[in-house]
Parts: structure tokens; C-alpha cells; sequence
């Protein structure tokens, strides 16, 4: 994603609490090597997407034996609210905790991709920040 997104109008929110208010948004690509491959995005899958991405670039970094950075950044909990379909009414926090929830998920696959490369997780500095206040 180019942008924040509640900058802009996407599928798979479920949230939204008036729909109305995007209307007039461009619509939120997902964009790969400068090329938009989605529009409007699926916020729906976009966890599942990061988790695949970031764990296909930790192996790959992780067989070439070199130092390597890793930078995820989560689209949650910021609003608007939006999680997997198979996640959304799981938690006993609503929408918001469906969203933590999922982030917690993706961040446990990520990790196991870490752990999964034998010595790599030994020598691997992992950490949690939040422009958003508690998570």
C-alpha cells in the first residue's frame, strides 16, 4: 500500500461505519515493483499477504548467509478496523480485537519462518513499535 488506509476506499472492510465517507477516495492499490497489481485493495487479505511475502524474503535472505533487514510494517490497528474473513467475530473485542488478533498471527508466522533456519534465530533482533498508541 502506497499510503495509509484511511486514506482511500478498499474492499474487505467491514467496519466501516459509514461507507458513504470513502465515496469520494481514490481507490487503495496494493503495488509491487512500481506496478499496481490491485485496486482497490482487499484489506481482507492483506495480513495473509504480508506474512507470505515476509517469510518467502526470510528465506531467501536467510540461504544466502548474509545480514539481512526485514522491515513489516502492519496496516493494524489503525482505523478502519479490517480483518480476514475467517477471523471477523472471533475475538471478544469486536472488530478491534479481530484486528490484533490477526497482526498477532502474521507476527507468530514470521517468527516461526525465523525460528524454521536453524541458527538464524539466535542471531536475529525482532521488534514491536505502534504509531497508535497501545496495542
Amino acid at each position: 500500500l502506497p499510503y495509509s488506509v484511511d486514506m482511500g476506499f478498499a474492499y474487505g472492510n467491514d467496519t466501516m461505519e459509514k461507507p458513504s465517507q470513502f465515496e469520494v477516495c481514490h481507490p487503495v492499490p496494493i503495488i509491487r515493483d512500481e506496478k499496481i497489481i490491485e485496486q482497490p485493495a482487499d484489506y481482507s487479505t492483506l495480513s495473509q499477504r504480508y506474512a507470505a511475502e515476509a517469510v518467502e524474503y526470510i528465506s531467501t535472505a536467510a540461504s544466502s548467509n548474509k545480514p539481512f533487514f526485514l522491515y513489516l510494517a502492519f496496516s493494524h490497528v489503525h482505523v478502519p478496523q479490517f480483518a480476514a474473513k475467517d477471523r471477523i467475530g472471533t475475538s471478544e473485542r469486536g472488530y478491534f480485537g479481530d484486528s490484533v488478533e490477526e497482526m498477532d498471527s502474521t507476527v507468530g508466522a514470521v517468527l516461526d519462518a525465523v525460528r524454521a533456519h536453524g541458527g538464524l534465530s539466535t542471531n536475529t533482533f525482532a521488534f514491536l513499535t505502534s504509531d497508535n498508541g497501545a496495542i
